[in-house]
């Protein structure tokens, strides 16, 4: 049975039957007539399950603008109960204030417009406050469809090297999928490439400000950061730090940590991005820093690791870092 197949049958086991298919091929499925032709209680069934595959909340919330706008007239009184299963707290603030609060459907209902409120407040509390909170809206989505891999990229061996290797945990597996256009090794470069599942091929997106080697990374709420590193023109490891946003491709400016990180370790936990050790130029680092992206804001941790180090692997399991 193909992955639509079940769109024209509204009501019983059949539906049921098929709601995992439609649950992982949500972002195509989206994109099609035959979704914009589903029941209310289907849309419903959909946007409200935990196991929804999508790659961000805003798939979900323009697939109910779209599902609404295809008949406007009659589904217009539905409006506040689909927008009840949208995670609205889970969208970045830009998009709250740019795109949510700006929907003349949200505008236009104030039970729509008391979900946007929460979402607002969601934003203002403090990340612990925030973890506290048990509400359907707030709940991160756990979809199980798509497999875990882990992709190696680039390195060493014993010069810089192009290969890209990809491992399936189910499947136990390597598989090599497509090279990088360049060598890359510790890149003292401003390029970024990005990669592509879909197609196996990599593309170059927005260069970086600031020419670095030695960079950490990680993501934050969609969000790609480029944390110190050394910038090989001018000898100096850096403290500035970078914000990628894909919606845009654009590079700002964040907040510069506080001290210099050359070849630090980098990890995102609980919306908070955690700088571990690294190199001042002088001395390797036992000091952690964190930065809150909602206050554009560093703090350092009050106690350090009992060693200094760079270059260090860094993973988060079960959420202690």
């Amino acid at each position: 049975m193909g992955k639509t197949a079940a769109y024209t049958t509204k009501k019983g086991p059949r539906f049921k039957s098929c709601i995992v298919p439609k649950e992982q091929h949500f972002p195509e499925v989206m994109l099609g007539e035959e979704f914009l032709s589903l029941s209310l209680d289907q849309v419903c069934s959909l946007i409200s399950s935990d196991k929804l595959t999508v790659s961000s909340e805003e798939k979900v919330f323009e697939a109910v603008i779209s599902w609404i706008n295809y008949e406007k007239e009659t589904r217009l009184e539905h409006m506040a109960k689909l927008m009840e299963h949208v995670r609205l707290p889970l969208l970045p603030r830009d998009y709250l204030v740019q795109t949510v609060e700006e929907e003349a459907l949200i505008k236009n209902n104030n039970t729509c417009k008391d979900f946007l409120i929460e979402a607002m407040k969601y934003h203002l509390l403090p990340l612990d406050q925030r973890l506290l909170i048990k509400n359907p809206r707030t709940k991160p989505r756990t979809p199980v469809s798509l497999p875990k891999v882990m992709i190696v990229v680039g390195g060493q061996a014993p010069k810089a090297i192009r290969s890209v290797e990809c491992y399936d945990f189910e499947e136990d597996r390597w598989d090599q999928i497509a090279e990088l256009p360049s060598r890359r090794c510790r890149a003292g470069l401003a390029s970024v490439e990005a990669y592509s599942y879909k197609t196996n091929e990599w593309f170059f997106v927005a260069p970086m400000n600031t020419r670095r080697s030695s960079v950490g990374v990680g993501v934050v709420e969609g969000k790609l950061y480029a944390v110190g590193g050394y910038d090989g023109a001018s000898r100096q490891c850096l403290s500035t730090v970078e914000q990628y946003n894909p919606a845009t491709n654009e590079w700002t400016y964040v907040a510069d940590m506080s001290t210099r990180r050359s070849g630090a370790g980098v990890c995102a936990v609980n919306g908070l991005l955690y700088v571990v050790g690294g190199d001042d130029g002088s001395c390797n680092l036992a000091s952690v820093e964190y930065y809150n992206p909602v206050t554009d804001k560093w703090t350092l941790l009050p106690t350090n690791m009992s060693t200094g180090r760079s270059y260090a692997g860094v993973a988060v399991i079960h959420k202690p870092l």
